[in-house]
């Protein structure tokens, strides 16, 4: 018998184990992995035992990579670690244990940077005060302070490689449609099934399970890359994608609840088997779902690498589905100064981002106008700029939204030149810890009438662009 402490991928089954449940077998060996391909001795490994790590409810890959190459520098165990998302509740700069109990005792990754709160064990976070970063993620920051000693090993060096892709991504983005990063964003609101045919979200130690196998696998396999033929690698998606859609229709068959759509999937293969390999910050990503099908197929038995691809193919088979049911959704306009449109949505517990088809919807039609989406039963609210929104109009809606409510009521992300992103937020599904906005449908549409109404031109930056 193979111990949890010994467990490699190759020795992984589907089938019942002596020990731990597929999820234990799929985390440890994922870690147990890379710590031996980082050849860290146990003379470099991190004092046990291994505390509970905490993130932000549905956080980046960043994240992931982070918990990752943490949990990899700590000994081997015969344990999974313990490990949770949270939302966020409080200011940002105090997250007080009143409100955040889980907090206490854990090493948080990705949040806490600016709290004092001495409950917490310790803190890696990049960001700062007013969206700035204290360094390029959090990657980089576990990296610098566990690995940084031994960057110059073979194994090591191998991460590196990964980190600096994820460093580019987490800071300016790039990511392509099939990249580990976007498919993330799917995983984090698809539903799946669970005994009674109730669907649920896929939990925190499940999305870390499949997300630490893809990138431990990557890392390992960076060598072997250089065999990597694309279309060897297309084939083989291919086929993994026709053997997942064929498992889908049986189900169906026997009364599975749900349905594909065929534009939908289509388009999904279309996009996954491109002929030419995507690049980020000009070098080719390893993180597309070709690479990490041939990385875990160099780990992994290939049982287990199409058991958890399939994952990742069934989070992006829902959300093209909606995407694609929401861009034909009859879009509830309200016209505004005759050439401008608002569109307030209100989500349903069915939809996952819907804003993406709903957005395409708007710009199909060249509509001039915002994109409301309202969650009632988070309390949060999030509103964009379609395409066709002169800038200078999106500009003045934005500065006047913060006049009237202002920036602790409402996110903004701006760009280094002073730009605005073509959406703001009041609340977030891992953030809660901001006052809700008093504008409703009618307010909203008010401000934005105020906005369009005169044509002197708003405050710009010479190098502003149109919101996308």
């Amino acid at each position: 018998m193979i111990s949890p402490i010994e467990i490699l991928p190759s020795s992984v089954r589907l089938r019942v184990f002596t020990w731990g449940s597929v999820l234990d077998r799929i985390t440890l060996s994922s870690s147990n992995s890379l710590r031996r391909h980082m050849r860290l001795s146990p003379e470099q490994w991190l004092p046990g035992p291994v505390p509970k790590f905490v993130t932000r409810k549905n956080p980046s890959l960043d994240n992931y990579f982070a918990d990752l190459l943490l949990r990899s520098c700590y000994g081997p165990t015969d344990y999974l670690p313990p490990y949770d998302e949270h939302v966020l509740r409080g200011s940002p700069d105090e997250l007080p244990s009143s409100l955040n109990a889980k907090l206490v005792g854990a090493v948080l990754i990705g949040i806490g940077g600016r709290s004092k709160n001495p409950d917490f064990v310790k803190v890696y976070d990049e960001h700062s005060f007013h969206g700035t970063r204290t360094a390029p993620s959090v990657s980089q920051i576990v990296f610098t302070e566990h690995l940084g000693a031994h960057a110059e090993r073979s194994g090591v060096k191998s991460v590196g490689v990964l980190l600096k892709e994820i460093n580019s991504i987490d800071s300016e983005g790039g990511a392509s449609y099939d990249h580990l990063y976007n498919i993330l964003k799917s995983l984090n609101s698809a539903e799946f099934i669970q005994p009674g045919f109730v669907f649920e979200p896929l939990s925190p130690l499940w999305k870390r399970a499949v997300i630490g196998a893809c990138l431990s696998s990557v890392c390992v396999a960076i060598e072997d890359f250089q065999r990597y033929d694309i279309e060897q690698a297309n084939l083989d998606l291919g086929k993994e994608w026709d053997t997942y859609l064929a498992k889908i229709e049986k189900r169906i068959k026997y009364g599975f609840p749900d349905r594909i759509i065929p534009a939908a999937v289509n388009e999904i293969k279309r996009l996954l088997l491109q002929n030419k390999e995507p690049q980020v910050n000009g070098v080719p990503t390893y993180l597309t779902l070709k690479k990490i099908l041939f990385a875990l197929r160099h780990s992994w038995q290939p049982a287990v690498a199409t058991y958890l691809l399939e994952f990742m193919f069934e989070a992006l088979r829902q959300a093209q589905q909606c995407f694609e049911e929401m861009r034909k959704t009859e879009l509830p306009i309200r016209r505004v100064n005759n050439d401008y449109a608002l569109v307030y949505y209100s989500q349903e517990p069915k939809d996952r981002m819907p804003h993406r088809g709903l957005l395409a919807g708007m710009n199909h039609k060249a509509i001039k106008g915002l994109l409301v989406i309202y969650h009632p039963l988070q309390e949060i609210t999030a509103i964009f700029g379609s395409r066709h929104l002169p800038k200078a109009i999106w500009r003045r809606f934005v500065e006047t939204l913060l006049e009237t409510e202002g920036d602790g009521v409402w996110y903004v992300p701006t760009g280094a030149d002073g730009t605005y992103a073509n959406f703001v937020l009041n609340g977030t599904e891992s953030y809660r810890g901001v006052p809700k906005t008093k504008l409703g449908r009618q307010e909203l549409l008010d401000l934005f009438a105020a906005s369009t109404s005169s044509e002197l031109p708003a405050k710009q930056t010479p190098a502003e662009t149109t919101p996308q």
